[in-house]
């Protein structure tokens, strides 16, 4: 449902970001009575280390604690809730074309100014070239940084809310509080009064 301030996005198809494993049994037929033909005796001990060698790139990967997403700005910095561990993460979803995510603008830049522990990251939807969002940025005057948004960003930041909603309409809104946890989600324009109010109220979150 769309609010007065706030402007629907089309449809979007937010693809699940789990792994799809699938496991394969090989199996060479025997000749006689049932006795595989060539067997190395190495073989499993290399095939386990391949595994444990897989295994552990694959945690690598992930996150650093669950519910955690990772997004790089315009400036080549990445963002995550591990990275800013013990300050407050507001995620602004907007757009250049958006007239109430303009007039968010402000009250963003004022609340990123005022307060140093945290940090405002804005995911700019549907908004063109990297150039040209970073151009509106800085026409903007937009101390915060700039993420280019995706179906795929806007998937992590819904997993790591806990969020079973699409974001359907910008702006969208999502405070974290400096364990992580998800404290406040806004569709529609949020005010820095309300957010400095959610931070004094959830200091423990």
């Amino acid at each position: 449902m769309s609010l007065p301030n706030m402007v629907s996005l089309p449809t979007m198809r937010l693809k699940s970001m789990g792994t799809d494993r699938t496991t394969s049994h090989l199996t060479n037929p025997a000749q006689d009575a049932g006795q595989v033909i060539g067997y190395d005796p190495s073989a499993g001990l290399r095939a386990g280390l391949r595994g444990v060698l897989a295994g552990l790139c694959l945690l690598a990967s992930l996150p650093a604690f669950a519910g955690d997403f990772s997004v790089r700005d315009l400036r080549g910095k990445t963002h995550s809730l591990a990275a800013h561990r013990g300050q407050w993460v507001l995620v602004n979803f907007w757009g250049t074309w958006c007239p109430p995510c303009l007039s968010e603008i402000p009250e963003l830049n004022s609340l990123q100014a005022a307060h140093k522990n945290l940090v405002v990251i804005g995911v700019a939807m549907q908004s063109g070239t990297s150039a040209e969002v970073a151009d509106f940025a800085a026409s903007h005057h937009m101390v915060y940084p700039i993420v280019m948004g995706s179906s795929a960003i806007a998937e992590q930041i819904r997993l790591a809310a806990d969020d079973a909603e699409e974001i359907e309409g910008l702006p969208t809104s999502f405070l974290f509080g400096p364990k992580g946890k998800l404290v406040y989600d806004q569709a529609g324009e949020v005010t820095r009064k309300t957010i400095e109010q959610l931070m004094q109220a959830k200091k423990t979150d």
